[in-house]
């Protein structure tokens, strides 16, 4: 068995004894994002975003608007590439992302429950998340309590906004107009 096989083999029985061993499938999604030593995720890829990303109740999945259609985007069995984007900053990158029809009424149940604001959140321990519009582009703020805020990127001509907080305040998912939707862990 090659090298590559190998480690593709090992992660895949790592991420299969994290759901095994009772982990909630946002853990899913945060272990892939410490494997590749990345803060964030490009889990999908896409110019047709409308209106804010909702998280479903146990994490596992976030609701998009793609042209009108809301899809269910499962977070549940995933596994991350490496990539940069906006001048070099390591990223996760979700090739195939799975898309599902989603229901309205599980719209309105994910609706009910989650948090979100197009460009300030700030979480229940005090951890402040802000899209600030910098000349034509966004600067990714992240204020912890009682600490100073940490920049952790700028874009120079994209718009980026809609923060949902995932149900753990773990992680934030918003959209960049020109990349698509991404995924950050606080």
């Amino acid at each position: 068995m090659g090298e590559g096989r190998l480690v593709v083999t090992v992660l895949f029985i790592g991420l299969a004894l994290l759901r095994d061993m009772g982990a909630s499938e946002a853990e899913v999604l945060s272990a892939e994002l410490q494997r590749l030593g990345v803060r964030s995720a490009l889990v999908l890829q896409s110019q047709a975003l409308d209106e804010e990303p909702v998280w479903a109740p146990d994490g596992g999945a976030i609701a998009v608007n793609i042209e009108g259609s809301w899809k269910r985007l499962d977070l549940s069995h995933i596994v991350l590439m490496k990539a940069e984007w906006h001048g070099g900053v390591p990223l996760g990158f979700l090739q195939s992302p799975s898309l599902t029809p989603l229901k309205e009424s599980d719209l309105a149940r994910w609706k009910a429950g989650g948090r979100r604001d197009p460009r300030k959140i700030t979480t229940r321990a005090g951890t402040a998340v802000e899209m600030k519009s910098v000349d034509l582009g966004t600067a990714f703020v992240i204020s912890p309590k009682g600490k100073a805020p940490e920049v952790l990127w700028k874009t120079s001509m994209e718009n980026c906004h809609s923060l949902s907080l995932s149900p753990d305040e773990r992680l934030v998912a918003f959209i960049c107009e020109l990349n698509g939707l991404v995924v950050t862990k606080l």
